[in-house]
């Protein structure tokens, strides 16, 4: 499960890359360090508009969802049951790309834990996802 990431490209770099144009700046905010279960606002591109880079807060919130929702479980879809969970049934056909230069996972060595980033040289790329309002979430396996 991807639940870390990192997007440390510049705006300039970002909208090259995916041909595609911030709709509001002011709220990137580039980092090493992206925690999901803080619900941070990172850019996506959805399939509505695709020429436009929106900061959508990780963390799908369906439209039936009350405020005790709980964010932490809709981090993440597992792909091989998005059209049978509820939280993501009814958005299936709003798909999204999560723009990222890299994720963490963690390995377990003894006691300890180890991070570990992946990604691609440090070269931006995306994560396949769903969204609904101005949330989302990432497709895993």
């Amino acid at each position: 499960m991807c639940f870390h990431t990192k997007q440390t490209k510049s705006i300039k770099e970002i909208e090259k890359k995916f041909k595609a144009k911030f709709n509001s700046e002011a709220s990137f905010n580039p980092s090493s360090q992206i925690n999901g279960f803080n619900f941070p606002k990172t850019p996506i591109i959805t399939n509505s508009n695709p020429t436009e880079i929106k900061m959508y807060n990780w963390g799908l919130i369906p439209e039936w969802a009350n405020s005790d929702w709980k964010r932490n479980y809709t981090l993440n879809a597992r792909i091989e049951t998005i059209s049978e969970k509820p939280a993501f049934k009814h958005y299936t056909e709003n798909k999204c790309i999560v723009l990222v230069d890299g994720f963490y996972e963690w390995q377990h060595q003894g006691k300890e834990k180890i991070k570990f980033e992946i990604g691609f040289n440090n070269q931006l790329f995306a994560f396949a996802g769903l969204f609904i309002n101005n949330t989302y979430t990432i497709f895993t396996h």
